[in-house]
């Protein structure tokens, strides 16, 4: 994984979705690690979701509207590997 963290002050939150089938604990986990490894300051929501093989993040602006910025529903599967986690933070960057 890229050591660049990103440098910002500003807190704000994150919530991921997922389903709650069992073995997807471990995936929560490593979204979580992700996300507080380069957003210290970001807040982590979790919701499970009713949708079967759910795993969305979402960033939430300061007035509650819900963007995602990752979906494994939507072909990019779950928040592992340097890629994909590279791909998250650079899209979370340009939120901020």
């Amino acid at each position: 994984m890229n050591k660049s963290k990103v440098a910002s002050e500003k807190k704000f939150k994150i919530k991921i979705e997922y389903c709650g089938v069992w073995g997807v604990g471990g995936k929560l986990q490593c979204a979580k690690i992700i996300t507080k490894y380069y957003f210290p300051n970001a807040e982590i929501q979790t919701k499970i979701s009713d949708e079967d093989g759910a795993f969305e993040i979402y960033f939430i602006t300061e007035d509650g509207k819900e963007i995602l910025v990752h979906s494994k529903l939507q072909g990019e599967g779950y928040l592992e590997g340097v890629e994909k986690s590279e791909k998250y933070r650079d899209k979370i960057k340009e939120l901020l």
